[in-house]
């Protein structure tokens, strides 16, 4: 029998984290360039980190679920969720009707295209 202690599956958590942290500063580069270039690599990662954790504090866990939350934070800023502009935010993140992480990004990420199509519809109007 294999015994795997606790500080090394700590250690391997640490390493898929990292991976995450590094391949996001490149997906937030290659998604959000002219964003990205005014923000240097250690506070990219350091809102990276502040993604992750505030993406866990509404049950959005996955890898896949914490990426578009902290695509949404990137786009609309690292308090989004508590903005009161954008009032969708705070409502669909608190709302209980969602009962897993990805239900609650996945409504939040169709109501964050929304309203951008909106703001596009509305920038050509003018």
């Amino acid at each position: 029998m294999i015994a795997v202690r606790d500080a090394q599956v700590t250690e391997m958590a640490a390493g898929r984290r990292a991976s995450f942290i590094d391949r996001m500063v490149v997906h937030l580069r290659t998604h959000f360039p002219k964003h990205s270039e005014k923000v240097d690599e250690p506070t990219a990662r350091r809102v990276i980190e502040y993604g992750i954790t505030q993406a866990a504090a509404y049950g959005i866990e996955t890898e896949r679920d914490v990426c578009k939350f902290i695509t949404l934070m990137w786009a609309f800023g690292h308090n989004f969720d508590r903005n009161p502009a954008l009032p969708w935010a705070a409502e669909i993140l608190g709302n209980q009707i969602y009962l897993t992480g990805t239900e609650r990004i996945e409504a939040l990420y169709a109501a964050a295209k929304t309203r951008v199509r909106q703001a596009v519809s509305r920038s050509g109007e003018e």
